[in-house]
């Protein structure tokens, strides 16, 4: 089979996970699904009078826009776990599909560099369910091969391209935007000698536009940097193990050492290859490479409202060296060392797939469970649900998957609930209409146990709980002024003793 068919076959391949399950087990891909419901409710103006005095749409030009709007437009016609699965779907092939296009930019016979991405396709990031982000990795790398291949020709054809392609790379996420005019910045600068100052000041002109959405962005929502409290030595070792990669596996870090010393190996041997070694305009990439990890070391954790910068920081590095790295493996017996290595990064990514079916259907199975007493239980569209998580870890996985899992069944049931993160902070479209107060969310995702439901108990007509000890404050609270209506050990479910179960379960 020819490089460029096995290529696309496990594109296809690596889709599998995501459809081997009732839906994608993500920490925060419920909830990211149900504000999209809220947002096409909203829109369509089919909403609940509860869902429409407690949620506005922010129409402002917001980085997290396109996931959601997605997501909305994909529930028209599907059901909203398929709609996901297609928004992931989608993140996973424009990843990969610009990977190759990025690796492909600076000579076509590196088409088999593109291998090397399938290992970061299940990332912690997506695991996270942070939709928008991933997507947003694939126009990065689209971003800086359509700039690299039309570099010498800037007309008309470059500046509604390159625009269009970072305009929907800003409303996907901010921070790949950010690098991307960056990155296209340094390798601007490493062309800059010998060609006419006519075609520099054209690519200046072309890229002006794209600095305002982010400009306005700062300027409304302030820089407000969260210093990283990692010591150095961690950082190095999260970045050369890969540790972006773990999120089932301790086997998944052995791994990302083995990655880590087949791009060294590579590296290694393109520079050993070059006979007199001299500076070529492909090396941007490599300075952008070395400035990202230097952002990584140096940067925040936070920005703007965002968090786990350094995380999403980690990925880029290993991707830039994509239209570097990499003999042309001319010698003889070079054509054999190149199918070798295709047939073993190919076996690898096969491997990976089966192992991350397996995962997914196990948390699968994991979620289905936890929310069986609110699947059954008989709450109106448009109750209002407090969720207290006191344990949101599944039995398998690094991350906390059912975090807001309850989500899915509040898309199912239509009842609001009060774990909606999303909604309390400016950085997406659906937000809390401002005299609505939701309960703190510190409280809600770390101290479960302190949340106050006697003085706010008009506020929630049910609660849930999930592994709350016996004992604990919660517990002694809940029983002055709540029924315990449904129950599945380690999960409970408790009605507002004032609504009565007509009403509760009224259509």
């Amino acid at each position: 089979m020819k490089e460029r068919g096995l290529f696309f076959l496990l594109v296809f391949l690596h889709l599998a996970p995501f459809w081997a399950v009732t839906a994608v087990p993500t920490t925060d891909g419920p909830s990211h699904v149900y504000n999209a419901w809220i947002l096409q409710q909203q829109v369509s103006g089919e909403a609940t009078p509860t869902f429409q005095r407690s949620f506005r749409i922010d129409r402002s030009p917001l980085p997290n826009w396109t996931g959601h709007a997605a997501l909305a437009l994909l529930m028209v016609p599907f059901d909203p776990a398929t709609a996901e699965k297609i928004l992931v779907s989608g993140c996973v092939v424009v990843f990969l599909l610009g990977a190759r296009f990025l690796a492909l930019s600076t000579d076509p016979d590196r088409s088999w560099l593109a291998f090397l991405a399938f290992p970061f396709v299940y990332n912690q990031p997506l695991q996270y369910g942070f939709y928008n982000f991933c997507g947003s990795i694939g126009l990065f790398l689209f971003a800086l091969g359509f700039w690299w291949r039309r570099r010498d020709s800037p007309g008309w054809r470059l500046a509604v391209g390159l625009n269009l392609i970072l305009l929907l790379c800003y409303f996907t996420h901010i921070l790949s935007t950010l690098l991307a005019l960056g990155g296209i910045g340094i390798l601007w600068l490493a062309t800059l000698r010998g060609a006419p100052l006519k075609r520099h000041l054209l690519h200046i002109l072309i890229l002006a536009p794209q600095a305002i959405l982010p400009l306005w962005f700062l300027s409304t929502h302030g820089a407000d940097p969260m210093p990283g409290k990692r010591p150095a030595a961690s950082l190095v070792e999260y970045l050369l193990r890969n540790e972006v990669l773990y999120t089932f596996s301790d086997t998944q870090l052995l791994l990302g050492w083995l990655l880590t010393a087949l791009f060294a190996l590579l590296a290694v041997a393109t520079l050993r290859q070059r006979r007199p070694p001299r500076l070529r305009e492909e090396d941007g990439f490599v300075v952008i490479a070395i400035a990202v990890t230097v952002l990584f070391f140096a940067g925040p954790e936070g920005m703007s409202g965002g968090s786990l910068i350094k995380m999403r920081l980690s990925l880029f590095p290993w991707l830039l060296l994509l239209p570097w790295i990499a003999p042309r493996l001319a010698w003889p017996g070079g054509r054999q060392v190149r199918g070798a290595l295709v047939a073993v990064l190919s076996a690898a990514a096969a491997v990976n797939v089966v192992a991350y079916v397996q995962w997914y259907q196990t948390a699968d199975r994991d979620v289905q469970s936890f929310l069986t007493v609110l699947s059954t239980a008989r709450i109106a569209p448009g109750s209002r649900v407090l969720p207290a998580l006191f344990d949101r870890r599944a039995s398998i996985g690094v991350l906390g998957l059912l975090g807001h899992a309850v989500d899915r069944t509040a898309v199912e049931k239509g009842f609001l609930d009060w774990g909606n993160y999303e909604a309390q902070f400016d950085l997406f479209p659906v937000q809390y209409r401002r005299r609505i107060s939701p309960p703190s969310l510190w409280t809600l995702e770390v101290m479960p146990a302190d949340l106050d439901v006697e003085t706010h108990r008009g506020k929630f007509d049910y609660v849930f709980c999930w592994k709350m000890p016996p004992g604990s404050p919660l517990d002694v609270r809940l029983q002055r002024g709540f029924t315990l209506v449904a129950e599945q050990p380690p999960a409970r479910l408790y009605r507002r003793a004032d609504l009565t179960a007509a009403s509760a379960s009224r259509p």
